[in-house]
């Protein structure tokens, strides 16, 4: 057995807790995901302390929980030298690569990384050039077709992506976490990784590629809890405002049609894991492979005639959340047995957890708490 467990951080940007298979969501298919969480313990009241983007990815950076950090806007400050995740993993000798969104400042800054293909979502500086968009530009025909069918980043608003599956961006999250992986196992084979497979969505647009835009009809899909008529006018300041912005233009045959995209873009993302999955097993690597999933916020879907994030209502709040440990390392990481666990956790855990894991020391900075006893 390797000296140090291999490190397989798989997330998504604004997946709601219930919307997982493994929570007992009867519509929704994930059964990639929903067999990490059989195989492993499952967090079913797991919480984003910040259901907000770059809050909460500067926690599972620095592992410090959000009263601590001081974090509470979109825009990062950069971190101290030498605290991050990546930095202490490498530190012990671990090989360190992203791929998909990390959403912290500077953009292009390793923090640790050796290797980075990074997407921001149209986030990045104009004088830095996005992984993703130059990979469709230079290997695919569909360079100046991100966004053609509409839609933006914090639109309601449904529809399919014009781009094909192959080239769709939660599948080039996948095929370069697993061209990784590859050549790793060629080039680094005694050599523990860490690897965060960060993709993107189900984060709006809720644009499908095809055929996933089909796959649940909004007929079957369940309408959000609504908030009796008048309420509204004694929401907080910034719940109005999400509220104005989203809900007077839109209606019930939206709201279906929204969330059963947003269901057809998580289902595609777990075939995509589905992929990263067999790669591990054909490499070889599965079995001192340690394997955490978890999402940076949840999205309200309309729950309280609202969407996106930044309330503490449990559709923004609440996040599936699960650890999958190859059997071997079990005893040897204080881990028991597998099965769904029942309190609540807060998701700044993540970096704590994960150096326990890896049986690497914390830093006096990481004052968050871990997940292993």
């Amino acid at each position: 057995m390797a000296s140090y467990p291999n490190l397989l951080l798989i997330t998504t940007d604004q997946q709601r807790g219930d919307a997982l298979g493994a929570d007992r969501n009867p519509v929704i298919r994930t059964p990639a995901l929903d067999g990490l969480a059989r195989g492993g313990v499952f967090f079913g009241a797991a919480y984003s302390e910040a259901p907000v983007c770059v809050p909460m990815r500067s926690c599972w950076m620095l592992g410090q929980h959000p009263l601590t950090l001081g974090q509470n806007r979109w825009r990062s400050r950069a971190f101290p030298p030498g605290q991050t995740l990546p930095e202490q993993l490498g530190a012990a000798g671990y090989r360190c690569g992203v791929f998909g969104k990390r959403h912290f400042h500077p953009v292009k800054e390793p923090y640790g990384f050796h290797e980075m293909q990074v997407h921001e979502s149209g986030r990045m500086p104009e004088e830095m050039d996005d992984d993703y968009l130059a990979w469709l530009r230079r290997e695919t025909d569909w360079g100046g077709y991100s966004r053609a069918h509409g839609a933006g980043n914090n639109d309601v608003f449904a529809a399919p992506s014009m781009i094909p599956e192959p080239e769709y961006v939660s599948s080039w999250v996948a095929r370069e976490t697993a061209q990784f992986l590859e050549r790793h196992a060629r080039d680094r084979r005694g050599q523990p990784f860490f690897c965060w497979c960060s993709f993107n969505k189900p984060h709006s647009p809720y644009d499908p590629p095809r055929p996933f835009d089909t796959l649940y009809r909004p007929q079957d899909v369940a309408l959000p809890y609504l908030m009796p008529g008048g309420v509204a006018d004694e929401l907080p300041i910034n719940q109005r405002r999400i509220l104005y912005y989203t809900w007077q233009t839109i209606g019930e045959a939206q709201m279906r049609t929204s969330k059963a995209y947003y269901y057809g873009v998580i289902t595609h993302i777990d075939v995509c894991v589905g992929r990263v999955l067999r790669a591990l097993d054909r490499l070889g690597m599965r079995e001192d492979t340690i394997i955490v999933f978890t999402s940076d916020h949840g999205d309200m879907m309309g729950d309280h005639n609202q969407y996106f994030k930044s309330t503490f209502y449990e559709g923004s709040a609440r996040v599936p959340y699960l650890v999958n440990v190859p059997e071997a390392w079990r005893g040897r990481r204080g881990i028991v047995r597998a099965g769904r666990q029942g309190e609540p956790v807060g998701v700044s855990t993540l970096m704590p957890t994960l150096l326990d894991l890896a049986g690497v020391p914390r830093p006096e900075t990481a004052t968050a708490d871990s997940l292993l006893p």
